[in-house]
């Protein structure tokens, strides 16, 4: 079971039990600060919280996630009951709060951390304040009430800082972006059924659909085209991440097979978030992994297709394009390499999303940026908008 399937449900009960405590010890931090810890490494133990640090030098509760996680460690600090308040500018609320930064600062430096990976809570049992840097600024949310809402946003950073993978830049660059071993072999693979698709059949839909690309999209870049325009840096920087000899490579099957890669994975991305963010829809990244070959080339027709957002109402999200091309024959290395997109992919905690909705904005032009350096990109008809040395989802 998903270790958020109760998490309505344990959210309710930590929002009762930090209100009790601190109805319990008005005023007395200590005693608080015990049941608090208490209660918050009891209820968040079955969601797949490991380990609380309750360090009793000060008054914090540490969280240590893994290293690839949205928020690496998360700080809670505990205030006395009933001295913090609703009021952005009451004086112990900034007191809390700088000592929270403090701590985050120290424990940055400490442990040489990037201070963006780090996340601060101040808590008197009524009130909750979320602080966290961003884009280097120190950014602190509005004080809110305890209660169910504010407790599961708080066991959510907890879980997502032990559970999966962050989506966000840094980590797909790594995984997916254009120095990764998978970029390489995925769109090796997609280059060698290119090939053997338009050797068998030069009439058949996978040339058409390239010839279509050819002519509708990479006579603005200058890698294909005409000969007398082709750029050699980056047909260069093309041979090189295909491992192959810049006179033999074919630059103009090359870029598409390469931007068949992108968007396979941006679909695969998208289909990782939609069961978070869409109620009754049946799409499991997961069933990727798990399904055999014949349930996994009809499963990834579906998703070029754009079904599973179809069945939900979402009609344009993903739409049939020319990278759609080499799914109808799927050559078993393209067919591996998608097993392995996919299960890398499944690491990923889409909650991230929820969780630092500012700092993914941006993650997804990121981190496509740095997967296209070659000095050549071009504009895709659904799932990207690719110019220049940017593509943007």
């Amino acid at each position: 079971m998903s270790p958020r399937a109760n998490l309505d449900k344990q959210a309710e009960e930590l929002a009762k039990a930090l209100v009790e405590a601190a109805r319990r010890h008005p005023g007395n931090e200590a005693a608080f600060r015990d049941e608090a810890e208490r209660e918050l490494a009891r209820i968040a133990k079955p969601l797949g919280v490991a380990d609380l640090d309750r360090t009793k030098r000060v008054e914090m509760t540490l969280a240590t996630g893994r290293a690839d996680a949205v928020f690496n460690r998360l700080v809670v600090e505990w205030e006395p009951p009933g001295s913090m308040s609703l009021n952005e500018m009451h004086a112990h609320n900034r007191h809390a709060v700088g000592q929270v930064r403090d701590y985050v600062d120290g424990l940055a430096e400490k442990e040489r951390r990037e201070n963006s990976r780090l996340m601060g809570v101040a808590c008197d049992g009524h009130v909750l304040i979320f602080a966290r840097y961003l884009d280097g600024d120190w950014t602190v949310q509005p004080p809110e009430p305890v209660e169910p809402r504010t407790a599961k946003l708080l066991l959510q950073s907890l879980v997502s800082a032990q559970s999966g993978k962050a989506l966000i830049a840094e980590n797909l660059l790594h995984d997916f972006g254009q120095g990764s071993i998978r970029a390489r072999r995925f769109a090796t693979a997609l280059l060698d059924q290119l090939d053997a698709q338009i050797g068998h059949d030069p009439d058949g839909l996978a040339h058409r659909l390239f010839r279509q690309w050819v002519q509708v999209f990479a006579v603005a870049t200058g890698v294909t085209g005409d000969a007398s325009s082709l750029d050699r840096k980056a047909v260069d920087a093309l041979a090189e991440l295909f491992g192959r000899d810049p006179a033999s490579l074919d630059a103009e099957r090359a870029l598409f097979s390469l931007q068949t890669y992108f968007a396979t994975i941006t679909k695969l991305i998208a289909s990782l978030s939609i069961d978070l963010w869409v109620e009754g829809a049946d799409w499991d990244l997961a069933r990727l992994t798990e399904a055999d070959d014949g349930d996994l080339r009809r499963e990834m027709q579906e998703l070029m297709r754009g079904e599973p957002f179809k069945r939900v109402g979402l009609t344009n999200v993903v739409e049939s394009d020319v990278f759609s091309w080499f799914v109808a024959n799927m050559s078993d290395e393209v067919l591996a390499q998608l097993r392995e997109a996919a299960t890398t992919l499944a690491e990923y905690d889409p909650a991230t999303l929820q969780l630092s909705p500012i700092t993914l904005a941006t993650s997804s032009k990121t981190s496509t940026r740095g997967c296209c350096r070659s000095g050549s990109a071009t504009p895709s008809a659904s799932t990207s908008r690719q110019t220049g040395l940017r593509i943007t989802l």
